[in-house]
């Protein structure tokens, strides 16, 4: 509900009666970011997968996923089919940040961070517990 133009007036033109003019509001303007191709593997993928659940004809990297009629709905949609383009996408992600730049650099930021891989234990003593299995005995004994 975050009106995509404003326009500011001296004074809102008036009918005869007292009532706003409608037909005399002046046009906004708005403003148009010129087209940028996407950068990378992974931003080229996340613009192609785009531009499918979009139908647009083309999707460059500061172009607002919710401003080219996405919703909640085609979100899904885009996790999707990103996943089966081999990126990672959450919802989340999408909604917090809502450019094809943004969600590659979010992405990146995302694996960077992911925890270090599991390493198998010997299993030729007893095994440590987890905190359920320790909270459970204490609470049995």
């Amino acid at each position: 509900m975050v009106p995509s133009a404003l326009v500011v007036l001296e004074a809102m033109p008036l009918s005869p009666n007292g009532k706003v003019d409608r037909k005399a509001l002046p046009e906004p303007e708005y403003m148009e970011r010129e087209y940028e191709a996407p950068v990378g593997e992974v931003e080229e993928a996340l613009a192609s997968v785009w531009a499918d659940v979009l139908q647009v004809a083309r999707v460059g990297r500061h172009d607002n996923f919710f401003a080219l009629g996405g919703d909640s709905i085609l979100i899904l949609k885009v996790v999707a089919r990103a996943v089966k383009a081999g990126v990672t996408v959450t919802p989340r992600q999408l909604f917090e940040t809502q450019t094809v730049a943004g969600l590659a650099q979010a992405v990146a930021g995302a694996q960077a961070s992911k925890a270090p891989p599991l390493v198998a234990v010997p299993r030729d003593g007893p095994l440590p517990l987890s905190y359920a299995q320790q909270r459970l005995w204490f609470l049995w004994n």
